[in-house]
C-alpha cells in the first residue's frame, strides 16, 4: 500500500476514484523494478521458470496482488457506504502464468528417507581456523552429522507429512483428541503459524477435513 498504491493514486480524493486509477497503477507497475531486500530474496529463491518474464522487474504475481489489495480497499469503501460505487468493480486483473511444482518422485523420497536412516551424514564448506589472518581464508569441506535422535526424528515427521499431505503447520497442531485410531482417521482442525508464533483455531482453507491414516502414520503416531 505504502510503497506502490498510495504513491500512484494516493492523493485522489475517495470519491474521484474511477477505473483509470487503477489501470494507472497497473502501468506504473509494470515499469516498477523491485526495491525491498525480503522480495529480492524470495525471487532470488524462486524458480526462474516461475516467472516467465524478466526479472529485471516486479513479476506478474506480485503485480496482482498489489492491483487486488487496491480493488479490495475500494470494494471495502463502496459495502460500508464510503464511496457512492465501486470504481474497481469492473477491473480485471492481470492473468498469471501457472506455478510449476517442482514434486519429489518415488525415488527421491526413498533417497532422503534412507540418507535419514544413515544418520543424516553431510559435508559443509567451512573456512579453517585462523586462515582468514592471511587476508583470504582457506575453506575446506567438512564432514557433520545430526545430533542423536535427531534424524530419527525428522524421519518419522517427514514420513507422516509424505503419507498425509498435511502441511507443516497442521502437523504441529495435532493433538490426541484429532486421530480416531478405531476408524483410521485423523481430523485436522487447527494449524501452527511460524510467522505469527500463535495456535491458529482454523486451518488455511477456514474449513476442518478428515484424512485417512495408512499404516505408516498409525505406527508413527
Amino acid at each position: 500500500l505504502r510503497n506502490h498504491i498510495l504513491k500512484v493514486i494516493g492523493k485522489t480524493p475517495a470519491q474521484s476514484l474511477d477505473i483509470k486509477c487503477i489501470e494507472k497503477l497497473a502501468t506504473v507497475l509494470k515499469k516498477t523494478k523491485p526495491k525491498s531486500r525480503s522480495y529480492l530474496s524470495v525471487r532470488k529463491n524462486r524458480l526462474d521458470e516461475e516467472f516467465y518474464e524478466d526479472n529485471e522487474f516486479l513479476s506478474t504475481a506480485y503485480r496482482r496482488e498489489i492491483l487486488t489489495v487496491a480493488c479490495m480497499i475500494t470494494k471495502f469503501g463502496f459495502e460500508r457506504g464510503y464511496l457512492a460505487a465501486n470504481p474497481f468493480a469492473e477491473y480485471k486483473l492481470p492473468e498469471c502464468p501457472e506455478q510449476p511444482y517442482d514434486y519429489w518422485r518415488l525415488e527421491e523420497e526413498d533417497r532422503f528417507l534412507q540418507w535419514l536412516e544413515d544418520g543424516g551424514v553431510f559435508y559443509a564448506r567451512v573456512a579453517r581456523k585462523g586462515s582468514a589472518q592471511g587476508g583470504k581464508p582457506e575453506y575446506f569441506d567438512r564432514f557433520f552429522k545430526m545430533r542423536p535422535g535427531k534424524a530419527e526424528e525428522l524421519y518419522d515427521i517427514v514420513l507422516f507429512a509424505l503419507r498425509s499431505g498435511l502441511r507443516k503447520g497442521e502437523i504441529g497442531a495435532l493433538r490426541r483428541c484429532d486421530v480416531n485410531f478405531a476408524d483410521n482417521l485423523i481430523v485436522v482442525r487447527r494449524s501452527w503459524s511460524e510467522k505469527e508464533r500463535r495456535m491458529k483455531n482454523t486451518t488455511k482453507s477456514k474449513t476442518f477435513r478428515r484424512i485417512e491414516m495408512n499404516q505408516d502414520m498409525v505406527n508413527i503416531l
